[in-house]
């Protein structure tokens, strides 16, 4: 079958190149996907595949092999970031401040490659494999909500997601069989004061002044906190208050993130970030209001499927190249289907310093090396086999 895979794989390789070209010179934004899942349906349609909308604008599709049997699904991402294009590349986004520079443009066309091999070999194969191209993973709460709330996951047995990884080199695949990525959410802390003339800053009550501090105290909390065992961060990463050179504005307001593995740390960090804030701004005069934005739980890799991704992995890029790699503070929607469906997630090396494709996702000239995508879609062809061959029990 590795043979068969590989052959019909290299035949639809230029087909997927011109795909992932076509998404990221058409980029678009989080739960706006529209044009985007046109394109999919009409490639689906092509090779006789009958997808539908979900979750607004993603999409889902069935192939069905030659008897019943379990449900697997792969699921791919759809979305851009906000974000200028800054690759000087004939496919570069042809929409002003958005671009794919997170590799969701070549997670669809390694999906659709995908489809096609599949759809070619439903002969081989009892069960359904189910294809999922989900909107909306870079804004929270993620579109994996919505996709759940539809029912995008009923019946399920098993799910599979990738994600091209520009710190790992082409020929590498990376995943574990325990935590990958972290539990995420975001907050805003606005601490009210008592503005006036900077001359005069003795009849104030400077909220500059008390969130300056607030962010160097607040570091405080993952290291004199929280157990130094467990990997945990807090990041202030935006400050605004004011807008004048002799004014002390009334309001200062942080925004940032928390993330860590472990449910416990998650609560503690919230915590900790709300008592220390709201006590640090009553103690100099100030009062302070903290929002927290609930954001993903933790993805942790299901043993038995993150097992067959290694064995699929191996096929393809060898024992060597298919690594066990340490869970990343990253935060991926994916994660949501964890809760309902055994599952497996794995990152695919598409960093190539030779071809200048270096820079880190979230960049302005992010790229990936686009042979990534062909070792791509033989693996997530390979493990829907050998998953579909597996018997499955409910995970709760």
């Amino acid at each position: 079958m590795k043979q068969i895979i590989e052959k019909l794989a290299q035949e639809r390789y230029p087909y997927i190149v011109s795909l992932r070209r076509h998404f990221h010179a058409n980029p678009e934004a989080s739960m706006e996907e529209t044009g985007t899942q046109q394109k999919i349906l009409e490639e689906l349609a092509a090779i006789g595949i009958q997808g539908k909308a979900i979750a607004g604008t993603g999409v889902i599709a069935e192939i069905q092999g030659w008897e019943p049997g379990p449900t697997i699904v792969l699921r791919a991402d759809m979305d851009a970031l906000r974000l200028a294009d800054e690759l000087d590349q004939p496919y570069r986004s042809t929409v002003a401040g958005l671009c794919h520079a997170c590799g969701h443009d070549a997670h669809m066309a390694m999906l659709l490659g995908a489809a096609h091999l599949l759809n070619l070999l439903r002969d081989q194969f009892s069960g359904t494999v189910r294809l999922l191209f989900q909107p909306g993973e870079e804004a929270l709460p993620g579109g994996a909500v919505s996709v759940l709330a539809e029912q995008g996951l009923a019946g399920a047995s098993a799910i599979v997601g990738t994600h091209l990884w520009q710190p790992l080199p082409i020929g590498v695949v990376g995943l574990n069989s325990g935590k990958l990525m972290a539990a995420y959410d975001e907050f805003i802390i606005t601490i009210h004061g008592h503005g006036g003339h900077s001359a005069m800053p003795h009849q104030t009550v400077d909220p500059v002044l008390i969130a300056c501090q607030l962010v160097t105290v607040l570091q405080g909390i993952v290291s004199r906190n929280i157990d130094p065992r467990e990997a945990a961060v807090l990041t202030v990463s935006a400050i605004h208050a004011g807008d004048a050179f002799n004014v002390i504005p009334g309001k200062a307001t942080l925004r940032g993130t928390l993330r860590c593995f472990d449910e416990t740390v998650r609560q503690q960090l919230i915590t900790h970030l709300t008592s220390i804030s709201e006590g640090m701004a009553t103690a100099l005069g100030a009062t302070c209001t903290v929002e927290i934005i609930a954001g993903l739980p933790a993805l942790v890799n299901h043993p038995a499927v993150a097992d067959v991704l290694f064995m699929s992995a191996a096929e393809f890029v060898g024992m060597r190249n298919a690594r066990e790699v340490p869970p990343l503070l990253g935060g991926e929607d994916f994660a949501h289907y964890l809760a309902h469906v055994p599952g497996a997630f794995m990152l695919i090396g598409c960093g190539n310093k030779e071809k200048g494709i270096i820079h880190p996702h979230h960049h302005g000239k992010f790229d990936v090396d686009e042979d990534a995508m062909q070792i791509g879609m033989q693996i997530l062809t390979h493990a829907a086999l050998e998953l579909l061959r597996m018997e499955w029990e409910p995970l709760h």
